[in-house]
């Protein structure tokens, strides 16, 4: 069982800035979670950012396989 000073010390506790990162941020979370490790999405710091996080990693996805495929119908008509 965790001491109080310990419980206060976790939850004051910051989460890694990798968790930010488009993509890997969602390995960097799952892997945190199961660290016992603060994460950008645990409910008590609150919906936004939890929210926020499932935003900013859904449309750095949506940006990188549409600039992906955009890449490659370009080349494709380049060199057919």
């Amino acid at each position: 069982m965790e001491s109080k000073s310990e419980s206060l010390e976790r939850k004051l506790e910051s989460p890694n800035w990798k968790q930010w990162l488009p993509v890997y941020g969602i390995y960097q979370v799952i892997k945190d979670k199961l660290g016992d490790k603060p994460t950008i999405i645990d409910f008590e710091r609150g919906a936004g950012s939890f929210y926020g996080s499932a935003a900013y990693q859904a449309v750095s996805i949506a940006v990188a396989s549409g600039g992906t495929i955009y890449g490659l119908h370009q080349l494709a008509e380049k060199l057919f």
